[in-house]
């Protein structure tokens, strides 16, 4: 049965890329990371992918490295000990209080 795409993964990339930008970066990754190696290399080549930080959860902080690298802007709305140099391509910070 692995063999029978699903219906998501005989769309277009361009198609894809259009309904990934609805998504949280956290949320994409969770929901669409090593499915299979066009969708992994598909999360990896977008842009301008944010990421908000509005609670504290030791587990999320986590599962950060996964995809820190791909964030391009980091909304954090919280006072949190966390290592920006994960965030490799990062261009805007917002700090909210």
């Amino acid at each position: 049965m692995d063999d029978i795409p699903s219906q998501l993964e005989i769309l277009p990339n361009e198609i894809l890329i259009h309904i990934f930008q609805y998504f949280d970066a956290r949320d994409l990754f969770q929901t669409f990371y090593n499915l299979n190696f066009r969708f992994n290399r598909l999360l990896q080549s977008l842009k301008y992918l944010s990421l908000t930080m509005l609670k504290y959860n030791s587990n999320e902080i986590h599962d950060y490295n996964i995809f820190a690298p791909y964030i391009y802007t980091l909304v954090i709305d919280y006072a949190v000990d966390i290592d920006l140099n994960q965030f490799v391509n990062l261009h805007r910070l917002i700090l909210l209080s």
